[in-house]
């Protein structure tokens, strides 16, 4: 099991069964390897851990065992780039969905942009629904309301 630390700026792998610390990927920095921030996470068929490295405005891939294998997605505004990139979802073509910013996009898995999903509405969470056809639930910050301060909406979109 894998969970990030935003405040030790790594990740750490827990053996499942009995909670065991099995060891840590990444530390504080901005390197290939090293993280600032990281928050969303996803495995590949292979095992290789994809990171939403938020600080450092990227998307890493480390590979099965816990190695940083490269910089999959780097930092930008244009579509192919991500600001702040909060979660990751990988779906059955191996595909991968970052949300980030303002947008949803849609990569191949070696990172390759496919296309923006979902644009300018404050993505707060995505999750691969279905496959057949592919469908993502995308949790957006709705605009601050004066009688509720913190509201989201979830909407499903087929990509």
């Amino acid at each position: 099991m894998y969970v990030a630390d935003r405040s030790c700026h790594c990740v750490f792998k827990f053996n499942v069964d009995n909670g065991e610390l099995l060891g840590q990927i990444g530390s504080p920095g901005s390197n290939g390897g090293y993280m600032i921030k990281p928050d969303g996470l996803a495995l590949t068929k292979e095992g290789n851990l994809i990171v939403a490295d938020s600080g450092n405005n990227r998307i890493q891939m480390f590979d099965a065992n816990d190695q940083f294998m490269r910089i999959l997605v780097c930092r930008g505004n244009e579509d192919g780039h991500v600001n702040f990139p909060k979660y990751v979802a990988i779906d059955s073509e191996e595909n991968i969905l970052v949300s980030s910013d303002s947008k949803v996009q849609l990569f191949d898995k070696n990172g390759v942009f496919i296309k923006q999903i979902l644009g300018d509405n404050n993505p707060v969470g995505i999750e691969v629904i279905s496959n057949q056809p592919r469908r993502v639930a995308v949790i957006t910050m709705q605009p601050f309301n004066v009688f509720v301060s913190n509201s989201s909406k979830v909407n499903i979109y087929n990509y």
